[in-house]
């Protein structure tokens, strides 16, 4: 299953910040559902990424620690406006989403 989001590239003079707010319950599967008894399922990101012309810019592992609905903000340097980004993200059960943002003044994904 795909997470929702929300993704941003904001374009400034040859710089890009890249905003994306990823919907996740980032459960580490070692909490008990008090209603059940059982533990409940691993389901958070453990990869972010970015690409430009087919190249990781960077690729971050997420820790276990981290709260529910990420933001993850960055910045690139030396992008021309217009060009394509490539943003993905991969699940524990090796969930892929990847979404292509430009590089424009103001843009806005949502899913």
């Amino acid at each position: 299953m795909d997470h929702d989001y929300r993704a941003r590239a904001n374009w400034r003079d040859g710089d890009v910040r890249v905003k994306l707010l990823i919907n996740s319950p980032m459960e580490d599967g070692s909490r008990i559902d008090r209603a059940t008894g059982l533990r409940i399922a691993e389901n958070r990101i453990v990869e972010v990424g970015c690409r430009r012309n087919g190249e990781d810019i960077f690729r971050v592992r997420v820790s276990s620690s981290v709260s529910h609905n990420p933001f993850f903000l960055f910045d690139i340097a030396d992008v021309q406006y217009g060009e394509l980004l490539d943003v993905y993200w991969q699940t524990q059960a090796y969930e892929y989403t990847e979404i292509t943002l430009v590089a424009q003044q103001q843009y806005d994904v949502r899913a």
